[in-house]
């Protein structure tokens, strides 16, 4: 949500209407709630392929009726698998930002059927007769300058000297569908590369799964919407 949410609100301050949809997965809800932004939750994420493939149907039903009731102009979504299926269903215009290269099933699943999709810096693959291309990375939309400016203040109300050394490790929970195949650090290998990278200074972790104890120690003491900082 952070790569929309300025795109929300200067689409807001110029009269627009603006309707987020949203997905229970990982942290997403906690931050559009503390960034104070209204939205409809349309699932929750599924486990496995075939719990994916289950919570696909559910979120495309509910979206589909979503968008009818709302009535929307164009769609926009980071991966557009529900996006661009509703578009293609109701003629509604879809733009999907893309910056997973190799998540083909992702692709395969949005690319055909979305009306634009948007790349940056370092993409790759091509979507002839419907590709746009910015010459940035995607991130830099809520990390610019003009955007976004780190706060000292921020990280010392929560116990983190910026002057002090320190390294911030986020940890994946591997589930998503452009996961599939693909396994994350077991709790050794993780509790190595943690011992490692101690001797430079303070471990500070970001994690979508449940770390073992003695880790639980190095959890970022940020909350979702200033993690940033």
């Amino acid at each position: 949500m952070l790569f929309f949410k300025d795109l929300v609100a200067a689409l807001r301050e110029s009269g627009d209407e603006v309707l987020i949809s949203s997905r229970d997965k990982d942290e997403t809800i906690q931050l559009l709630e503390s960034l104070g932004l209204p939205h409809v939750c349309l699932s929750r994420m599924g486990k496995g392929l075939l719990g994916m493939g289950v919570e696909l149907g559910f979120r495309v039903a509910r979206m589909l009726r979503v968008a009818r009731r709302f009535r929307p102009d164009v769609l926009v979504a980071r991966t557009g698998i529900t996006i661009a299926l509703i578009g293609r269903m109701l003629g509604i215009p879809s733009v999907v930002f893309d910056d997973t290269e190799f998540a083909w099933l992702q692709i395969a699943l949005s690319a055909p059927l979305a009306t634009v999709v948007c790349t940056g810096l370092g993409y790759r693959r091509r979507f002839p007769g419907k590709e746009l291309r910015f010459n940035a990375p995607p991130h830099l939309a809520y990390t610019h300058p003009s955007r976004f400016r780190p706060r000292r203040d921020v990280l010392v109300a929560h116990g983190i000297d910026p002057d002090r050394p320190y390294t911030v490790l986020r940890v994946k929970a591997w589930r998503a569908i452009h996961d599939l195949g693909v396994r994350g650090p077991g709790d050794e290998e993780l509790d190595r590369l943690v011992a490692a990278l101690k001797e430079y200074g303070r471990v500070i972790i970001s994690t979508e799964r449940r770390l073992p104890e003695p880790l639980c120690r190095h959890l970022n003491p940020l909350p979702t919407n200033e993690v940033l900082h």
